[in-house]
């Protein structure tokens, strides 16, 4: 749950924390995706395991389209797809980054037994 109460993770909020752009961006969620990998690999899984996993699961959900290769780049607080981002398809920069992280030789050491393995699958 965000500060506004619902799935995903809201875009923007104020200094004080209170939400000023409720819309879910696909971009955000990647990036989260990459920060948390990076963060579990130097800081332990543990404390970073829970919200990787809540992430893509939302990602599974609400931004990942129903058709082969479609990325749904903006949703609102409900998960219902809009449009405002822009016309035509997101990149797969951000999407590909949080694939792809998780897996490079330096997140396999001993210290990344969390984030890499949900991704790997082990």
């Amino acid at each position: 749950m965000e500060r506004d109460g619902k799935a995903g993770m809201i875009y923007t909020v104020d200094s004080d924390g209170t939400p000023r752009n409720c819309d879910r961006y696909w971009w955000t969620h990647a990036e989260a995706i990459g920060a948390l990998t990076v963060l579990a690999y130097h800081f332990g899984p543990e404390r970073y395991e829970a919200r990787y996993r809540q992430i893509w699961d939302y990602i599974q959900l609400r931004l990942i389209g129903r058709k082969p290769w479609k990325l749904v780049s903006l949703v609102d607080a409900l998960g219902t797809p809009r449009s405002g981002v822009w016309n035509g398809k997101p990149d797969l920069y951000h999407a590909l980054q949080a694939c792809l992280m998780p897996c490079l030789p330096e997140m396999d050491q001993p210290r990344s037994v969390g984030p890499a393995s949900v991704v790997r699958g082990s």
